[in-house]
């Protein structure tokens, strides 16, 4: 019973394994191109053991994604109140400690589809706490441009040169 929970020793080792075997491929070839059996062989792993924690190659790829909208959307919430400096020192940081992921899933050969989900889910977030802050309706016109300034754009202005930056690196 306690060889599914996410805590297990093993369980974070086989998972670690198929991330790092599927980094290595999504680095040489096409999302579409890669294979189980490729992810298997190089992780050293049976079919049954992917498959006991992925449907195939593409939900593997997606959980990936996922869980890294996720933590992005959570570090915009901790953060939303925060000078924009802490905010993108944060999202840098965020994006340094975890730069395997990223240049995975920024690889030429991954969806790229990722970078447009980025900025919805930080727009949306930014959209709401600005609406919050201001005593503005989230769908009102004047919202984008309270006292002369667009906030929503020039946070994502700042956030692509931020984010932008940070992947130079990676």
């Amino acid at each position: 019973m306690s060889e599914n929970k996410p805590s297990d020793r093993r369980t974070l080792k086989t998972k670690k394994a198929i991330f790092q075997a599927f980094s290595e491929l999504l680095k040489e070839k096409e999302l579409r191109k890669i294979t189980v059996q490729e992810i298997v062989d190089k992780a050293d792993i049976s079919r049954v053991t992917f498959y006991k924690y992925y449907l195939d190659v593409y939900d593997l790829y997606d959980k990936i994604e996922s869980e890294l909208l996720t933590n992005i959307g959570l570090i915009t919430l901790q953060l939303a109140d925060k000078p924009y400096d802490n905010f993108f020192k944060e999202i840098i940081n965020y994006i340094y400690n975890n730069r395997a992921t990223f240049d995975m899933v920024f690889s030429p050969n991954s969806t790229n589809k990722l970078r447009d989900k980025l900025s919805r889910i930080i727009e949306g977030i930014l959209k709401k706490i600005y609406s919050e802050k201001l005593n503005i309706p989230i769908d009102s016109e004047d919202l984008a441009y309270t006292k002369g300034k667009n906030y929503e754009k020039n946070i994502l202005y700042y956030f692509y040169g931020c984010f932008d930056t940070a992947l130079l690196y990676i």
